[in-house]
């Protein structure tokens, strides 16, 4: 099959209000047209009409980790973060399973959820072991076979930016993650030329302060510069944190005490040094960002066209139930928010579009901003010129959402039903 023409209730392009009754046509994994009426010049060999069918563009996970996603159910917070990573850290060390095996299911298992969520594209925080060969399995198994998929998706279904951790709370750790790091960088690199499913671009995540440096940041930060790189850390995700890099106090003090050496705690800032070192790479993703001063908040205002602040909606809930984030107020300064699943360690799933439906049902903000955050926003954002949006020439891997009653609806209020609780998204390919 060499092309297809799909016409669904709607069209959210992210480029222009809903188009109602909208044909789009592709061909190799591109969008070839848009348009209401099919052009008789262009040759059909498979026409699809998709009623109570809204199609997005494909949906971008802009922080997760994959390696949990074999948990069941998150571990309980207990209003301590520290807590929380050390049963973290216990189930790393508790599998009876080979480590290698136990590693790859987890992966698949995250790429296959992710994928089943409509899902395209995931930054996924690495840690060893990791393997290219298993990322591969795992888009080859959810590749469809049909023609119609084919023409859809092109050679490739989902897409990874893996994103290895680094981090020197001991010396020993540091020289092992940078070599898997660098490890990582090479593989994703030598693979993206076969098959395309990474933009071969490098990316580090320097971990968090409670076990990186402010050094190793500084460090890491210069390398993606050299190489037009992505950061990505954890910041001002809890309390916890927060009091340790106050006046080393608090949970972490004691917990963490064996983990650390002299290196380290001779080489650490407060928060603020750290958001204004990260802020400094080509691109910056700061995870979580729970716990921000104004000072901090003025600086990723600065460099909000390349530093982001990663919401995770239900992480946040899972550990700050009785509070509310700060998100209206933050978009209204002028700092950029996208937003991620984190992990099945602090999510009962990967559903991004959950977090979609979570940020909108807990705040007063408009629908189309937030869908944003997952499609058109980390598309500009990263540099991803042919995902985000629907329009002629970009990518068609798209992601749908089927609900009754669509057709009964305008244009002003097709937003608002999608994000209901009620909705499920997934690839389009799976309801061709």
């Amino acid at each position: 099959m060499n092309r297809i023409a799909i016409k669904p209730t709607w069209l959210i392009t992210m480029v222009s209000e809903p188009l109602r009754d909208h044909w789009l046509v592709a061909s190799a994994g591109r969008i070839e047209f848009i348009g209401p009426s099919l052009p008789p010049s262009l040759e059909i060999d498979c026409h699809v009409e998709l009623p109570n069918v809204a199609i997005l563009p494909g949906l971008i996970n802009t922080h997760c980790h994959l390696e949990f996603s074999d948990l069941s159910f998150p571990f309980v917070a207990d209003g301590s973060f520290t807590k929380w990573i050390g049963d973290v850290v216990s189930h790393r060390c508790s599998s009876t399973d080979d480590p290698l095996t136990s590693r790859k299911r987890a992966i698949q298992c995250g790429v296959h959820e992710s994928y089943s969520s409509g899902v395209r594209y995931v930054v996924d925080t690495i840690t060893a072991p990791w393997s290219v060969d298993w990322v591969q399995e795992a888009i080859d198994d959810c590749s469809l076979t049909s023609d119609a998929a084919i023409t859809l998706t092109g050679n490739v279904s989902f897409m990874v930016q893996a994103c290895p951790e680094v981090l020197d709370i001991r010396i020993d750790r540091r020289d092992a993650t940078q070599s898997h790091c660098r490890e990582v960088n090479r593989a994703t690199a030598n693979r993206n030329a076969n098959r395309k499913w990474s933009s071969g671009r490098q990316a580090i995540s320097p971990h968090a302060p409670y076990t990186t440096s402010l050094q190793l940041v500084r460090e890491t930060v210069q390398l993606l510069k050299e190489v037009d790189g992505i950061a990505s850390m954890h910041l001002g995700e809890s309390r916890d944190e927060i009091a340790w890099l106050s006046d080393r106090s608090g949970p972490m003090l004691e917990a963490l005490k064996s983990f650390r050496d002299s290196h380290y705690l001779e080489n650490i800032g407060t928060l603020h040094d750290y958001v204004r070192s990260i802020v400094e790479a080509p691109v910056a993703l700061v995870a979580h960002g729970n716990y921000f001063t104004n000072e901090d908040l003025e600086l990723f205002a600065t460099h909000r066209q390349t530093a982001a602040i990663v919401h995770c909606a239900r992480t946040f809930e899972h550990f700050h139930a009785h509070e509310s984030y700060p998100l209206v107020e933050r978009v209204a300064r002028g700092v950029t928010h996208l937003l991620g699943t984190d992990s099945r360690a602090s999510n009962p799933d990967l559903n991004l579009w959950a977090e979609v439906q979570t940020v909108v049902n807990s705040h007063s903000i408009d629908p189309e901003p937030v869908i944003a955050m997952i499609t058109r926003s980390p598309a500009e954002f990263l540099g991803l010129s042919d995902l985000g949006t629907l329009e002629v020439g970009k990518r068609s891997l798209c992601t749908a959402i089927e609900v009754e009653g669509l057709a009964l609806l305008s244009a002003d209020q097709v937003l608002n039903r999608l994000v209901r609780q009620d909705t499920t998204a997934v690839p389009l390919e799976r309801l061709l």
